[in-house]
């Protein structure tokens, strides 16, 4: 339908800039953005061309009652000038970037030869696609940009604005699980080994992003009202890396896994979208297993 419509084409309204115009923007990149998402999370084929993606981006509005918020007394005078313009739609344009590098990174994963010798001429194209990645992150506009002396649950400096709350959220969820799904096939194999990228680098990328994923929905989870649908397969994938990492674990490392994994059961107790159930049974099995595992070895230590 977007196709028959036409709202994926380039369209210079004669009326300038209507919102009816600005609607079928919106429509589009949402649209392009949905799709990627999904693909990543079901491992389905692309179906929206690059080359039909030709709309320009929505024009991005201020919220006209966002001067009347409390200043955040973390920003700067800089920031503060560009966080009081900041616009909802604003969303919509940073995550359609970040699909167009998404869609690029579902080309290589499901193309990918998990062999050895096949993983290395990946290598390149796999950093290239981290390097868009990681200009992306760095072009977020101030109030959706990481908040390096942030807490944990990876809140910003205008994270008590609630839909800015949201967005950051999603921004960072979305972030970590495209890192997964870019770094498992080197992590999934222990014996690969580049001079400037191995198996070992990949699985600390891993490990990382699920922490991160893991300790913001459990954070956000105290909240009922904060509940996503989203969240179930991006927890789901972040548990199941560390529970992969923690069988090959020791010392503090094993025991700090062993502590996300329970986290992990936590937020599928508390889950009401998805399959919870199921995950949370998946969940406290290996940790059954896990425990047994790490039984074993302090008697062997022993």
């Amino acid at each position: 339908m977007a196709y028959s419509i036409g709202i994926n084409e380039n369209i210079n309204s004669p009326e300038g800039v209507t919102l009816d115009h600005q609607v079928a923007l919106r429509t589009w990149w949402t649209l392009y953005s949905l799709e990627s998402e999904l693909c990543l999370e079901y491992g389905r084929p692309l179906s929206i061309r690059e080359t039909d993606a030709k709309a320009s981006y929505p024009t991005e509005y201020p919220v006209s009652s966002f001067n009347s918020l409390e200043r955040a007394p973390s920003l700067i005078k800089k920031q503060d000038a560009e966080a009081k313009s900041a616009s909802k739609k604003t969303f919509i344009i940073v995550m359609a970037k970040f699909s167009r590098v998404v869609r690029k990174i579902i080309d290589l994963a499901s193309n990918i030869n998990e062999r050895t010798d096949a993983l290395q001429s990946f290598v390149g194209r796999m950093m290239n696609h981290q390097a868009e990645l990681m200009t992306w992150r760095a072009e977020l506009p101030v109030h959706l940009a990481p908040n390096d002396t942030g807490t944990v649950e990876g809140l910003r400096a205008w994270g008590q604005v609630p839909w800015m709350q949201h967005q950051c959220l999603d921004i960072e969820l979305r972030f970590n699980h495209v890192m997964l799904v870019m770094h498992r096939p080197f992590f999934a194999n222990v014996t690969f080994s580049t001079p400037f990228y191995s198996s070992v680098m990949a699985r600390s990328v891993c490990i990382g992003a699920a922490r991160e994923t893991i300790l913001l929905v459990h954070k956000v989870l105290e909240d009922p009202c904060k509940q996503r649908s989203c969240y179930y397969h991006r927890v789901l994938a972040a548990t199941l890396v560390v529970i992969a990492s923690a069988f090959d674990s020791s010392g503090d490392e094993r025991i700090n896994l062993g502590d996300l994994c329970s986290q992990s059961a936590e937020i599928f107790s508390r889950m009401r979208f998805g399959c919870p159930a199921k995950g949370l049974e998946l969940v406290r099995m290996l940790i059954h297993l896990f425990q047994l595992s790490h039984a074993e070895i302090q008697s062997v230590e022993i």
